[in-house]
């Protein structure tokens, strides 16, 4: 009798940690996976943009224009700066957002008003490679008048 609850006993402990072990691995596997590690060693991982805003008809700089970097279908704000006086913007997004996203919407709004011209926006979209740390982009908008 002692020995059937001693072999009974030894059952139920390796069932018990086969049981263990399997919920064990079950939560390591999910709780790495979609998660990348953000680079640890040198510059912080950046998406860099720059360029100018000018007027389509004459090439002249416009201030004031809203330079967006969004999702695609813009459900998702990176980062916003305006042009300065001399048309020139720069804007990053920094490694919160990495690895990259696939595709990024660069978006040039007139949001001034009539005080520097009225302008159509415009948008373009761009692919940064996803596992390259710091990239640089250099997009010039010539916007037409309205």
């Amino acid at each position: 009798m002692a020995e059937a609850v001693r072999s009974g006993r030894i059952v139920f402990l390796r069932l018990i940690s086969k049981l263990f072990a399997s919920a064990l691995s079950l939560a390591g596997i999910l709780s790495c996976c979609d998660s990348v590690a953000e680079p640890t060693y040198g510059p912080p991982a950046t998406l860099y943009f720059s360029g100018q805003t000018s007027s389509a008809a004459d090439s002249s700089s416009i201030a004031g224009i809203q330079i967006q970097i969004a999702s695609p279908d813009s459900s998702i704000d990176y980062s916003t700066s305006l042009s300065d006086e001399n048309g020139q913007y720069q804007q990053f997004i920094e490694n919160e957002f990495y690895p990259w996203p696939d595709t990024v919407r660069v978006i040039a709004t007139d949001i001034d008003g009539d005080q520097n011209g009225l302008f159509a926006a415009k948008d373009t979209l761009l692919f940064p490679e996803r596992d390259q740390e710091f990239q640089e982009f250099q997009i010039n908008f010539y916007l037409e008048k309205e």
